[in-house]
C-alpha cells in the first residue's frame, strides 16, 4: 500500500527529527577485545601503541580536523579530560583519520587547543584504519577497561563527553552503580491506543525510575492519498507524560504496561528514559539515564506499524 510505504517513511523521518536521537556504531561490539593500533604521534614524533594502555582505562576517540563537531567540542573536552588523567590512571588516546593533506591543519589546530595526548597519525592510511573500526561518522569513542576490553561505545561531539563522565566512578576507582536493564516492546493494542510494555531488569534490586515522554501523531492525506502533513501534539508541553518508580523485592526483574491514549490521533513518538541507580550525583545532580524510543503508527486497514530506535 501507498499508505503504508508513506508510514515507514515518516518513522525514519521522525527517528531523526522528533528526538534527535543520537547515532551509535555498531562494530566492533560492546565485550569485544580492543584491537591494536599503532603510529607515531602527530605532536611529538614518538610512536604510540594502544596496547601500551593494558592495566589502566583508556579512552579512545576517533577525530579529524575536516568534522565540524569534533572541532568544536575539542577545547571542552581538553578541559574536562584533564580532571581524569593522571589523577585516576585514565589515558586518552586520539586517532585521526585525516591524511597528509590536511596534516599542517590538523597539528594546529591540536596546538591551538590545547591537546596534550597523543594523537593517532597514519598519513594516507588514515581512512582505512577508521574503517576497520567501523567509524563511520565521528567523533566517535570507546572506552576500553585495563585487560583491553571494549566496555562501553558512542557516536557525537556531546556523547563522547558524556561517556567519559558516565565512567568516573570507575575511573576515580569510586564503587560502581547497581546495574540496571531497560528494554521496549508492544503491548495490547485498542481502539483509543495501545499499550507500551517496559520489561526491567535490576540484578541488585535497586529500585528504579523512569519517565515517559512522548507526541501524538495527527497525520493529514491529500486526495491522492498521500502523506502532506503531520501535526505533533504534546500532552503535556513542560515535562514527561508519566513517571514511575518501580520496587523490586524478590525478583530482580519486573514488566510494566503503561497505556498511551492516541485522542483520535494515528500514532505517536515516544521515549522512555530510565535514571541509572546511584548516579544521582553524576552530572550535576542530573544523573545518567539510560533511554529508547520508538514510534507507533496505525494505518488504514487497522494494521500497526511500530519501529525501535
Amino acid at each position: 500500500m501507498k499508505f503504508s510505504k508513506a508510514l515507514f517513511i515518516l518513522c525514519l523521518v521522525l527517528s531523526v527529527v522528533v528526538f534527535q536521537a543520537p547515532a551509535w556504531a555498531f562494530v566492533p561490539h560492546v565485550g569485544d577485545r580492543a584491537q591494536d593500533l599503532s603510529s607515531r604521534d602527530i605532536l611529538t614524533g614518538s610512536v604510540v601503541h594502544l596496547e601500551d594502555s593494558l592495566g589502566s582505562w583508556t579512552y579512545l576517540e576517533f577525530w579529524s580536523v575536516n568534522c565540524g563537531p569534533c572541532v568544536r567540542g575539542l577545547a571542552g573536552f581538553v578541559t574536562a579530560s584533564r580532571q581524569y588523567t593522571g589523577r585516576g590512571g585514565l589515558r586518552v588516546l586520539f586517532a585521526t583519520e585525516d591524511t597528509a593533506r590536511d596534516a599542517r591543519k590538523l597539528r594546529r589546530t591540536l596546538i591551538r587547543n590545547g591537546v596534550y595526548f597523543p594523537v593517532l597519525y597514519f598519513g594516507d592510511k588514515g581512512p582505512e584504519v577508521c574503517r576497520s573500526w567501523n567509524v563511520g561518522g565521528g567523533p566517535a569513542a570507546y572506552l576500553i577497561d585495563p585487560q583491553g576490553d571494549i566496555v562501553a561505545k558512542t557516536v557525537g561531539a556531546s556523547n563522547c563527553l558524556t561517556l567519559l563522565r558516565a565512567y568516573a566512578w570507575t575511573i576515580e576507582q569510586v564503587p560502581a552503580p547497581p546495574r540496571a536493564g531497560l528494554r521496549c516492546s508492544l503491548g495490547a493494542e485498542s481502539t483509543d491506543g495501545f499499550d507500551l510494555r517496559l520489561e526491567l531488569s535490576s540484578p541488585q534490586h535497586a529500585p528504579l525510575r523512569l519517565e515517559l515522554d512522548y507526541v501524538l501523531l495527527k497525520l493529514h492525506f491529500g486526495p491522492d492519498g498521500q502523506l502532506v502533513s503531520v501535526d505533533h501534539i504534546d500532552p503535556v508541553k513542560d515535562g514527561p507524560e508519566q513517571v514511575l518508580r518501580c520496587e523490586f523485592r524478590e525478583w530482580g526483574e519486573s514488566v510494566q504496561n503503561i497505556h498511551i491514549d492516541l485522542k483520535g490521533c494515528e500514532g505517536a513518538q515516544f521515549k522512555v528514559r530510565m535514571l541509572m541507580p546511584g548516579s544521582d550525583d553524576q552530572e550535576q545532580g542530573a544523573g545518567f539515564w539510560s533511554e529508547q524510543r520508538g514510534c507507533f503508527l496505525i494505518d488504514q486497514g487497522d494494521r500497526t506499524f511500530c519501529e525501535y530506535f
